[in-house]
């Protein structure tokens, strides 16, 4: 009977231990596939090369070596090549020195770009995207964009990252390139928030409301940048999952320069 027993036991562990082995096996395969397609949508844009994080000090957008700086990069973007494959792309955004480097996309809902590419593969890894209900030209006062937490850093697993002071200094700006240029972000906040908290709320537009708004970013925040937006600014909110759960996520935010955002 006891032989019986363990070698049920022995059965049913090597089964388990199969199907996980085969899980994690299609889960590398997956990440692969999504890690290749956003590597031809860089391409395909004329982002082949990473930028180099900026210098100490420095005033200047970072240099990639022996070639253009980033901006320059993200201002001449061929954002048709990307549109042909796919109309919903609506730019590119990125942080410099990051894995944070994709097409910036938006659609009729909030669910289809989860689990699809910006090629519009079915894939774990999703894309980033814009929440439907905000303005593709990004004129309303908070802007709210979605991606996944991933483990490798890569789609939102850098913002994470902005526990950290240290790594906020090293990586201040988050750029944004679209039809009308490049903009320039500078973040002024990151912090776990609620699902049902104001930083979703699309229906601020009044003063009072908005200085509402960035005081409850400011006074959440778990780094001090010395960026404080204003009512009249325009702010991205970065929002990607906290692990622990649908009722937090993590969100990263950021200001439009006040010269408009466009980067020299």
């Amino acid at each position: 009977m006891k032989k019986r027993v363990s070698r049920m036991l022995t059965f049913l562990l090597a089964g388990v231990l199969a199907v996980s082995g085969g899980y994690i096996a299609w889960k590398n395969l997956d990440y692969h596939r999504g890690a290749k397609a956003y590597a031809s949508a860089a391409q395909a844009a004329g982002l082949s090369k990473r930028p180099e994080p900026p210098k100490p000090g420095a005033s200047a957008a970072p240099e990639l070596p022996d070639g253009p700086s980033f901006t320059e990069q993200l201002a001449a973007i061929d954002l048709a090549a990307l549109q042909e494959v796919n109309p919903d792309v609506l730019g590119w955004i990125a942080i410099p020195d990051t894995e944070l480097s994709y097409p910036l996309l938006q659609c009729s809902n909030n669910v289809y770009y989860l689990n699809h590419l910006w090629n519009k593969q079915r894939n774990s890894s999703g894309a980033i995207y814009l929440e439907t209900n905000c303005a593709p030209d990004f004129s309303g006062f908070n802007t709210i964009i979605y991606g996944h937490r991933m483990r490798d850093t890569s789609m939102f697993g850098t913002l994470p990252l902005y526990s950290s002071l240290e790594f906020f200094q090293q990586h201040p700006t988050i750029y944004v390139a679209d039809s009308s240029g490049v903009h320039q972000y500078d973040i002024f906040a990151a912090y776990e928030v609620g699902v049902r908290e104001m930083v979703y709320r699309l229906d601020i537009d009044q003063p009072e409301e908005i200085q509402e708004l960035i005081q409850f970013c400011l006074s959440h925040s778990v780094i001090q940048t010395g960026v404080v937006p204003g009512v009249e600014d325009s702010i991205l909110t970065l929002s990607t999952c906290t692990e622990r759960g649908h009722s937090t996520r993590w969100v990263v935010q950021a200001v439009l320069r006040e010269d408009g955002g466009e980067a020299n």
